[in-house]
């Protein structure tokens, strides 16, 4: 058995989402006076953009497991929209934690 790694081009456009989607939650969260989450957003996205290209399997591991884990627990449930928000996370995550077994 073998493990896949989703392709170069899935794993960027999953990268280039959650920045996508976290800048837009960082806006609302501002316009909102939620600073304190606008620094939990900004603490799960600062390291997406190094990943981007990124060739150490070891990095994009760490992510997976432990920054957004870190984001998990930190993230206000209670906010308007973060359901919304955490379900379209949870699609680029399926991309990047995509593996499948020959």
């Amino acid at each position: 058995m073998s493990t896949l790694q989703p392709s170069t081009d899935d794993r960027q456009a999953a990268y280039l989402g959650i920045l996508h989607c976290g800048l837009l939650r960082i806006r609302e969260l501002a316009h909102g006076g939620h600073t304190f989450q606008c620094e939990v957003e900004a603490d799960h996205l600062h390291n997406i953009p190094s990943l981007i290209n990124e060739g150490n399997e070891s990095r994009h591991d760490y992510y997976m497991n432990t920054e957004r884990q870190t984001y998990l627990n930190a993230v206000d449930r209670t906010l308007v929209n973060s359901d919304f928000v955490l379900a379209r996370y949870k699609e680029f995550w399926s991309v990047l934690s995509n593996k499948r077994n020959d």
